[in-house]
């Protein structure tokens, strides 16, 4: 792989995010301040949106391991497609209480009994909410109404909510006024320039050990601006790509026109999707004759790069990647809490993620043959 042929530490652009890579862009830069002056307010709710793939996820995790002081306990919820008492348990889970079989009273009460302690203990209680999107009004006004515990007039519980551009369209409607008046610091998260893109690239380079081999054209990193339009995940995507090419064709160089080779293959990959294949999965039937794109079968480099990623996903998940799934135990490390004590909800969260990734990866490995 080249991670082993250009003498990488780490792989740099992991689709995966990661805050220890973490790049002071402008955009990010600007969301950083709003971000940090909405903690310091230490009440109400703080709005993060951005598109797909912005960094949002990145942003927040950056700022949970270097902004927030550490007299903070931080809860994190990531699902959000649940139920008003489930969305209230999982908020009692993410704080470490026990609330399993609890009604949703018995819920609230538990909830700021934890509250009230850890501010007698000289500890703030900070809620991060991703995905907030799939937040219905009835969802937001739940925490709305735990932001109303209070002791001294002072608010115990601060939340921050992370989502795509359509949560702005829930909080616009009219019903979401006395949510809006909570709301202390919000900002949505653009595309970064092409200066800031260059930057980017080079810095998660550099953060791997990259001294300048291989070499990068100028012009490429404006190519890959144009491409991707500055969003992150996207090059992250394409700059892999262009260094297992790299890899495969023994590069210490890279141009504009190997840009334009991957942008092309990716290009084909994605018009060679056979959709008879997809009707057939879903029991209808295949569109009309005229409307269907000709399958056109995978060359075989196509296939080794296919495989590559393959490999290379299955040596991060381990030996079970393309097994059978485990019922219990999947091999994942146990995450604990700050004080070493087992952390179940981050647990069981990973361990689902990985688990779908696992099945998924098994399917295209089967598909693959």
């Amino acid at each position: 792989m080249y991670l082993e042929y250009y003498a990488f530490a780490d792989f740099p652009f992991q689709l995966t995010p990661d805050h220890g890579f973490f790049f002071d862009s402008r955009p990010h830069r600007k969301a950083m301040a709003y971000l940090t002056y909405g903690l310091s307010k230490n009440e109400g709710f703080i709005v993060i949106t951005g598109e797909i793939g912005s960094g949002k996820t990145t942003l927040i995790n950056y700022l949970i391991s270097t902004i927030v002081a550490h007299n903070t306990t931080v809860a994190h919820i990531v699902n959000t497609r649940v139920q008003a008492d489930d969305l209230l348990r999982k908020v009692a889970l993410a704080f470490g209480i026990d609330a399993e079989n609890a009604s949703k009273a018995r819920i609230i009460d538990e909830i700021e009994k934890f509250l009230l302690a850890n501010q007698k203990a000289g500890q703030r209680s900070l809620l991060m909410v991703d995905e907030a999107q799939h937040l219905t009004p009835g969802l937001l006004e739940e925490l709305r109404m735990l932001s109303n515990i209070q002791v001294g007039g002072r608010p115990l519980l601060q939340t921050c909510l992370s989502g795509q551009p359509e949560f702005r369209r829930t909080l616009s409607q009219p019903r979401m006024e006395q949510f809006r008046q909570r709301i202390v610091a919000s900002y949505h998260l653009g595309p970064m320039e092409a200066e800031d893109t260059r930057g980017y690239i080079e810095h998660r380079l550099r953060h791997v050990g990259w001294n300048g081999a291989p070499e990068i054209a100028d012009d490429v990193f404006e190519q890959i601006f144009q491409v991707t339009g500055g969003v992150p995940r996207k090059i992250n995507f394409l700059c892999d790509r262009l260094f297992l090419f790299g890899y495969l064709e023994e590069k210490q160089r890279f141009d504009v026109v190997d840009v334009q080779t991957i942008v092309s293959e990716m290009e084909e990959e994605a018009a060679g999707f056979d959709v008879t294949d997809a009707a057939a999965d879903s029991g209808s039937p295949p569109p009309a004759a005229d409307h269907v794109r000709p399958h056109r079968s995978m060359s075989q480099r196509e296939l080794d790069l296919v495989a590559q990623h393959l490999a290379f996903v299955e040596q991060l998940l381990g030996p079970a990647a393309g097994g059978p799934r485990e019922p219990e135990d999947d091999g994942e490390p146990t995450a604990t809490t700050e004080d070493g004590t087992r952390d179940d909800a981050m647990t069981d969260e990973r361990g689902g993620r990985v688990q779908n990734l696992k099945d998924h990866v098994a399917q295209l490995r089967k598909r693959l043959g």
